[in-house]
Order: structure tokens, then sequence, then C-alpha cells
């Protein structure tokens, strides 16, 4: 038998299977129409053509185009084959039967229900034990029996293999070379399994033997429908919606369209796992060439300017690293984005692609892939370390590619594919995290450089080598390895650091600042000749000009960034109608180290300005480093808060505006003196924002700017004029004098960040066709600086009214197409973290704020309850801090602290109440043992929750009265000391032996009180559970 006729029968059977087990014991429905419910007879007709062309299939199998060779066949195999072919013969004359019957229904389960009245019920027993020996033997059988001869080779000259489309071909023979190579460990072995399951369905819904007769039923159900509808005068708008019946179990083949339907889709939401915010923003920050410069790049080196490799010539015909280097501000990264955007560089690799590949793919054309990435060290977690490259990088090439995805993402294409056939969810949250990992992407990177399956050529771009967060010597060895393959070459670039000379400096590079002379003097003459008074004082002294442009040339010692700043304040000299000596002496004043030209920058702020500009640096890195905190899980939140722009901005600067809340509206007014006061809307702010932005380049010397202004208005984000700039002011020393001019005062700039967001909040809401993405980010941001607020012990009363007003607005948005607050029972927040608690509606905010761990305004909020009602609100928080699952990966809270758990045992939380959640309970308690369970995978979401501050909690609920063997959700009984000792002992000795104490001490106590308590007979405590909002006793 072909490998592939075995695969075919084998899905038959698998699915087969599975239909016949929800006939005789599942109510749900088996078929349906995109246009509704079928009646009960049409899934009854339905179920019998798809077991009559299921019957020909099966019989088929030693018909015309299947051979049996007896030998490649096991036993076993036959036997399924034979006792599936019984069965299915069986259920069709019950089906028979129950046609003929004369039942009659609308509904599917009277229908499914006369069945068990046709059989006696040992008959119908036996049958479902069948069917789950089918189910449960199938896919082992085909993983360890099938491919015990199977090679893929010996695939490619199957008759039936050539006759499938090369994208399938390609799908298929990924699965098998995956399976066939694997190590056989336990895990890989499931894996294995679930890859083999994913195959067979594959080939099943793709086989076209016999199965003429469920698609003619189904077309002629359809028809019926249609008439149905036209008769009852209902016809549809979109004939075409009435075109499809799906089934929940596809026995047999499917149409091409909803096949590629179905495997577009599956590439998609892999996609989705790779792409992460801010994934291009570093790119896209980076300013232009000016006009005519680096041209020099795509020629080859001159005499007059130091030699370099020829950069063309390595694109054509170069392989391994091409490094550029240069100082800081030499106009690296500039570079890297002229050359992926230069037509050249696609050229040239057009001829590369035109050579030999490797010796599999001979001397032909062969298709490329150009890629890039650009390290920032200012961004992001994901943007400065090797974790955001490899995500970016994999991106790039599979959107382009798609076919490639499950060449090298096998397992999470096969999950992915089977998920979608059976309707199940595709947020596999965890499944995606343990995808992510960085050792998992590390060897899907390297599977995607070394495979030959898809010719493809592939050239990558990466800037910034010195400011990757990490392991420099291990990003070497990847790109090393990487580049050993003849398809892959890649073009980084760094600053002149010895480790980077050690390991590029011996191949082909080129070193900016002895090359950009030429630019320099463009780029001056350019600025300069543009300038009506710069033209009006050459005239006047034409040596003394061209003089100071040399001067400029000779001090900037190919540092682009340098020239740039010289040069802007040279042309402001000129607006101030400065002579050419006056000039000079502004250059004659400006440093040539790059620190010390900021520090001349900064001596020539103002001083009324001080304070002003204080705030400003003080705002601008408060928003960038909790763009970066760390106290968060990196996996979830890829980019902390979005970047400041200057609609946060001008509101974190404005002292003056304040929040009204008119005919139930919440609203903005700017006072303006003690009787007056302006209303800020939507219209008037990009004005103000224009403002701000003016003032940000006279009063902070130039050094923060507003790039994007013209095109994204208020939404325009802030930024360093260049990381130096940055650098420069974070300097300990330096950054204590310029936020000490506002020592003194009542300015802390997270709160006035806080304030700012939800100005923003306010602003936005009124705006309905503002994407849901950005309000919601907004609101993040807002709690992301409250979060700040209270751990770093700043919070006071004046911050509980501004969360109020944060969720008074939330919940009164009404987004486009949405039903704002006439939603019955949903609260804003329930996009965020579901509803596995349900609150009252004017608590459900106080959820998200013990996710994000704001205890002084969860415990102000809970003690304006009486106790009872506290203990009981507080017991559902506590559970909802410590669920019975990881959160999934959209919920961006940090990691739950000490300070919180404790709040709320301090209100009556009770740690052993275990909770409802279908046919488990769990407390919080026992889910602490289940995290510890989680953490030994490493592609686990809990492994970085076991933490000291972990430890601390389960110190506090052990205090608090926790069960010391707590009871599982499969009912299983935690030793809770012997776990400590195994799961994190090793890891944190201290903490952990002061938890073991405390567990000792409290045995101890707990044991005297019973002891105590017999004594005295007293009545048997109450056991709680919490079922959805109430305490049930």
């Amino acid at each position: 038998m072909e490998v592939l006729t075995a695969f075919s029968l084998a899905g038959t059977v698998l699915e087969f299977s599975r239909f016949g087990l929800s006939l005789l014991r599942d109510s749900r429905e088996l078929y349906k129409s995109s246009h509704g419910a079928l009646s009960g007879n049409e899934q009854l007709e339905l179920a019998t053509a798809d077991l009559r062309a299921l019957l020909a299939k099966l019989k088929g199998r030693e018909g015309s185009g299947i051979k049996m060779e007896e030998e490649k066949v096991p036993t076993s195999f036959q036997h399924i084959l034979c006792g599936a072919d019984a069965a299915a013969e069986e259920l069709l004359r019950l089906l028979e039967d129950l046609k003929n019957s004369g039942v009659k229904s609308d509904k599917w389960e009277i229908v499914r229900k006369a069945i068990q009245t046709l059989r006696k019920k040992s008959d119908i027993e036996a049958l479902t034990k069948k069917l789950e020996k089918f189910k449960d033997a199938v896919q082992p059988h085909i993983l360890f029996s099938i491919l015990e001869n199977l090679d893929r080779d010996s695939l490619r000259t199957s008759s039936r293999f050539d006759h499938l489309d090369e994208k399938t071909q390609l799908i298929i023979s990924s699965l098998l070379g995956n399976a066939t190579n694997a190590k056989e460990t336990a895990a890989v072995v499931q894996e294995m399994q679930d890859q083999m399951a994913t195959l067979i369905q594959l080939v099943c819904r793709i086989d076209t033997i016999n199965t003429n007769e469920h698609h003619r039923t189904r077309t002629k159900i359809i028809n019926e429908q249609i008439k149905r509808r036209v008769a009852e005068g209902n016809v549809p708008e979109h004939p075409g919606t009435l075109k499809k019946i799906t089934a929940r179990f596809e026995m047999l083949d499917v149409s091409d369209a909803e096949e590629i339907k179905l495997r577009r889709n599956v590439q998609d939401d892999i996609l989705k796992i790779l792409m992460y915010p801010a994934m291009t923003e570093r790119y896209e920050d980076i300013d232009e060439a000016f006009p005519q410069t680096f041209e020099w790049a795509f020629e080859d080196s001159t005499t007059e300017q130091a030699r370099w490799d020829n950069l063309s010539e390595w694109l054509m015909t170069g392989s391994g690293v091409y490094w550029i280097s240069g100082k800081a501000g030499s106009g690296k990264s500039t570079l890297m984005k002229h050359i992926f955007e230069d037509f050249r560089t696609r050229k040239y690799l057009e001829q590369w692609a035109q050579g030999e590949a490797d010796g599999n793919l001979g001397q032909y054309r062969v298709p490329f892939c150009l890629a890039t990435f650009f390290f920032w060290n200012s961004g992001t977690p994901m943007q400065k370390s090797q974790h955001g490259l490899l995500r970016a990088l994999l991106y790039q090439v599979l959107s382009s590619w798609p076919e490639l995805i499950p060449v090298v993402f096998p397992d999470l294409w096969a999950r992915r594919y089977s998920d979608s056939i059976q309707g199940q969810s595709i947020l596999r949250s965890n499944f995606d995290k343990g995808a992510l990992i960085r050792g998992r992407l590390t060897s899907v990177f390297r599977k995607l450089t070394q495979q030959t399956l898809v010719p493809l050529k592939l050239c990558f771009l990466v800037d910034g080598l010195d400011e990757f967060d990490g392991d420099h010597e291990e990003l070497a060895s990847l790109f090393k390895l990487a580049t050993n393959s003849p398809t892959v070459k890649i073009c980084c670039s760094s600053r002149p650091w010895v480790i980077f000379e050690e390991i590029y400096g011996s191949g082909p590079s080129m070193r900016m600042q002895y090359l950009t002379r030429r630019d320099i003097q463009y780029y001056i003459y350019s600025k300069f000749i543009h300038n009506p008074e710069f033209r009006r004082l050459q005239r006047r002294n034409l040596e003394a000009a061209a003089n100071l442009r040399k001067e400029i040339i000779n001090k900037a010692e190919g540092v682009f960034l340098w020239v740039e700043l010289v040069v802007r304040s040279l042309l402001l000299g000129i607006r101030n109608q400065d002579d050419i000596e006056i000039l000079r002496q502004r250059l004659v004043s400006m440093p040539q180290k790059l620190e010390d030209l900021y520090l001349h920058l900064l001596s020539l702020i103002e001083p009324v300005y001080w304070v002003w500009a204080s705030k400003a640096f003080q705002i601008v890195r408060a928003a960038r480093e909790l763009c970066t905190d760390k106290s968060t899980d990196p996996i979830k939140r890829d980019a902390g808060s979005t970047p400041l722009n200057i609609s946060t901005f001008f509101f974190a600067m404005n002292e003056n505006v304040h929040f009204s809340i008119e005919l139930n509206r919440t609203g903005l007014v700017e006072k303006v003196s003690s009787r007056s006061a302006n209303t800020i809307t939507q219209e008037s702010l990009p004005a103000r924002c224009d403002a701000v932005k003016k003032h940000l380049t006279a009063r902070c010397a130039g050094l923060l700017e507003v790039p994007r202004f013209e095109r994204d208005g208020p939404k325009a984000v802030i930024r360093f004029h260049h990381r130096t700039a940055r650098d420069f002011l974070y300097d300990s020393g330096r950054w204590s004098q310029i936020s000490g001019y506002t020592n003194g005062m009542a300015f802390e700039p997270h709160k006035a960040l806080l304030m700012a967001s939800v100005s923003d909040l306010v602003i936005m809401t009124a705006d309905r066709s503002v994407r849901k993405l950005i309000i919601y980010n907004i609101a993040i941001n807002a709690m992301l600086y409250a979060y700040y607020i209270n751990t770093h012990q700043i919070y006071n009363e004046k911050e509980t009214p501004v969360l109020d007003i944060l969720d008074r607005v939330m919940t009164d948005w009404t987004p486009d197409g949405d039903v704002g607050r006439s939603t019955e029972g949903v609260h804003w927040t329930y996009q965020m973290i579901g509803d596995c608690v349900n609150l009252r509606a004017n608590m459900r905010f106080w959820k998200l704020a013990t996710l994000y761990g704001l205890e002084n305004y969860v415990n102000e909020k809970l003690g304006q309850l009486d106790r009872t009602c506290a203990a009981q609100i507080s017991s559902q928080l506590l559970y909802l801090l410590l669920p019975s699952e990881a959160w999934p990966g959209r919920v961006r809270a940090p990691f739950e602290r000490p300070e919180m758990v404790s709040t709320l045992l301090y209100h009556g939380a009770d740690p052993n109440l275990r909770h409802r959640r279908g046919p488990y309970q769990t407390s919080p308690w026992s889910n602490m043992f289940w995290y510890m369970r989680a953490s030994k995978s490493p592609a686990s979401a809990t492994s970085d929750r076991l933490r000291p501050s972990f430890i601390q909690i389960m110190q506090l609920l052990v205090a608090a009265g926790a069960d010391l063997n707590p009871m599982s959700n499969n009912n299983e009984l935690y030793n809770s000391e012997r776990m400590v000792s195994f799961y994190i002992a090793k890891h944190f000795p201290d903490e952990s032996r002061e938890l073991l104490n405390e567990m000792v001490r409290q045995k101890r106590l707990r044991e005297a009180d019973e002891s105590e308590l017999e004594e005295n007979s007293p009545p048997r405590r109450r056991q709680f559970l919490v079922h959805g909002s109430e305490i049930v006793v």
C-alpha cells in the first residue's frame, strides 16, 4: 500500500471514530450551514451520505490505483481497516433503520436520541467501545508502524505524491522529515504523534476517491435551503452565503478553496505570534540619508579616501559577514537604512541569486529574501535582544515565503492545523510562549538558514550590534553558523569595539569615519548655499566663507552627528544676523568631542527655562524606562508602555489642566486665571502640541525632538536626538544636577504621566473612530504609571480620584460599532482580563487594580466596606491574583507582589477558599503548587514566576492559615513541604529554608490549637466555596 494511501485511510478511520462517538453519545450537531442550523432530518441525510462514501473509500483500497503490498502493511493496520469497515457498515445500517422508522424533527437531539431505541443498550455500548479502540490505535500505530520503513525519498517516488500540488508536497515532506529525524524522547514522541495526526488529517482532506455522493447530498440540501428561504420571502442579500455546509468531523475530502483558506489562516496565526509591537519602530525613526550622500558605498574605493572592501561586489558574489564600523554619530544606521532601501542592493542580490546556491539547487536562478533588524539600546527589551532580532527576521522571511512555515515550525504548524480543523481556539497561549523562548527561536532560525526544501537565498542587514543587550560572542556564533550555508550572508554594523574587531575585523569591512568626508562637505555646502543670509555673507567675503566650511569639515573627524549639531547652531547665528567672524567664533567655541559639545549646548539654555527643561527630561526618561521595566514578565509585555507622544507630554507638562464632569460626561479644562478656564478638545489639541514642540527645541538644547509631527500630529513620538545625547544626560552626576532643578517642588514625573494618560483618554474616547487598541494601550500606560507610583511608595490620596476617573472614562466609552455602558454585565476590563471572578459593576475596576499591584488603591476601597463583605471580595481578588492557570499572553500585568497579597489577607481573604470552575475546584493556595509543577517545563509561562517574592507570598499564605496539604484540581493531595524542597529550594535555598521553618511552626501551632479545641468540642468549621459572585456555605 502506498504511504499516502495509508495516511489517507488512517485519517479516514480516525475521523470516522470521532464521528461515530459523537453520533452515539454527544448532543452537539454534526453539521452546520453557513446560513444557520440544519434540521435533524437534514443532518441525518448528510450523515448517511457521508457514511456511504466512507465505506466506498475503505472498500476501494484494494481497487484500481491502490495496490496492496502485504509485506509492507502491518497486520494490525489491516485489522484496523477491516474493523472500521464492519463498524461503518453497522453504523450505516443503524442510520438507514432510523430513516425508515419515520422519525422526523427539526431538532437533531431528538433524532439522535431515537438511535437508542433501535438497538439494545449493550449493542450501542459495544459499538462505542470499538470506535474508542480505533481512535486510540490509529495515531501511535501510524507513527511506529507505517513510518518504520518510510523515508522522504521513497515518498517522493510515490505516484500519488506526484499528483499533489507543490505546497502540499512541501508540507508533507516537512512533517515526515521532522518525524523521521527526531530523537525518541518521551516529549518528542508525543510531539511526533501530534504531527502524524495532522498529517493523516491533511492527506484525508485532499483525498478525492469515491466521494461524489456526499458532495451531491450537501449541494441538494443547500438548494433546498435556498428554495425554502425564497418561499418565505427571505432572500439573502448575498446568495453566496448559502453555498457551504461543513462537518464537525470531516471524514472525506474538502474543496480546494476551503483547504487553501484553512492553511492561510494557520500561516497568519503563526505570523501573528512572531510579530510584536514596535518591531519596525527603530527603522522608521531613522532619518533618510541626506540627498546624494552615501553613494560611495556602492562604488570602488578611491585614492583620496581610506580603502574599503567593495560592498557592491560583496552583494553580488561575496559570502559570510560584511562589517560596517564607525564612531558614535558617524551615520552607521542611516547608511544601513540607505543600503536596505536602495534599488541597487536588490539588483546586486539578484545577480548573487543567479549563481549556484549549493550542490542540490544547481545552476539556475534562485529567489532571495532581504530582511533587516535595527538594534536600539534606548528601546524596549525586544528592540535590544536576540529574542527580538530572531522574531523580526523570521517574521520578515516567513511573511514573504509562507510556504517555509511548516518547514521551520513543523510542530507549531501541525498543532494549529489540527486545532483549526477541530474548531478549537486559536489562542493557545502556553504553547505559543513555548514556541517563542529564545533557545527554540535560535533552533528555528538555524533550520531556516540550513533548509534545502525551498530554494531560497537569504541576506540579513543587522544594525547596531553595540546596542545589543546580550552576549556578543553568542550572537557572533549565531551569525557564523548561519553564514556557513552558501545561501546566507549578513551585513552588520557597530561601533569599532575591540570585541567586534576580533570577531569581524578579518573579513570584508568598511570604517565609516574615514569615508564620509565628501558627504559632510556636500551636506555643509547644501545647508549653507540654500540659506539666503549665508549667500549674502559669502558674496562679501568668499574666502572666509570657504574657510568656515573647511574648518567644520576638518573638526568633524567623520562624525556626521557633530556636523549636524554645529551647522544647526551656525544657522541659528545666521538668523541672528551674525557676520562671518562671529560665526567663526561660534565654531571655535564648539568642542570637538560629542560629550563636550553636549555640555556646551546645555550651557546655552537660559536660566528661566531650566525648570521646564528639567521636567521635560524627567518625563521623557520616566516614560522610556517604563517601556523597558523588567519587573514585569518580558514574554507578556513585549513593549512595556507605548512610547511617549507629544500629546501625553503636553498634558504631563501642563499643571493647569483639570478634569470636569458636566452632564455626566468627563471633559478637560485649562485654568487661565482664577476666574476663567479654556476647554481642551480634540480640535484644539494639535495647536497646543505644536507650541510644545517648539518649546522642546528652544528650551532643551535640541537634545529632544519630534521628527514625525507633520505626519502624526499629537500622536508623534518624542525621542532623543541621538543615543549619545541620552547617554550624556543619563550620566549619574549630570542627571542629579538636571533633576535637581525641581527639588522642593510638587513634581513627580510618573504622577504627571498618570494624570496625562487619563487626560489623553478623555480626548481620545470622544472620537469614536479611534481604534480600540490605541485606547486600551493608553489605559495600560496609565496602569503602569500607577504601578510605579505604588511600588515606589509615592502614592497618596490624590491618585485614587485619578484612577476612579480612568475607570469612569473607560466605562462611558462607546467604541464605534459597539455598545458601551448599555452592554449588560460587560465591563471594559473584560477585554483585558476576562471574568474568572465576578464583582458588582462598581467594583470591577478593582480587579485590574489588584493585578497591577495597586494595594493602596485596593486597601482604600476595601476599607469602605463592612468586614464580612470586604472578606468576600478580598477572597475573590486573591483568587484572581493567583489563578488556576497562567494568564493569557494579552494580559500585560506585572508579577504578583507580596504587598498586594498582604493587603487582601488583612481584609480577610481566605487562601483555602476553593472556587468552582467547571468540574474543577482550586484555591489560591493550591494554585501556588500548580505554578511550581508547571515551572519545571522551560517553555512554561510560569517558569519566571518562581522568584524570592513568590516564596514570600507563600509565607504570607501559610501564616494566614493555608492548608499545608492542599488538594489539586484533579483531587490529588499536594505535600507542601516536599514540593517546596523539590521545586524551589535548590534555586532559592535561604528563602525556602525560611518558608519550610514557617510551615513547621504553623503545623505545631495548629496541632496545639486542635488539641485544645477538642477538649471544648467547638462547632465544626464551615467550608466556603465561591461560585460566580456568590459565597456558598
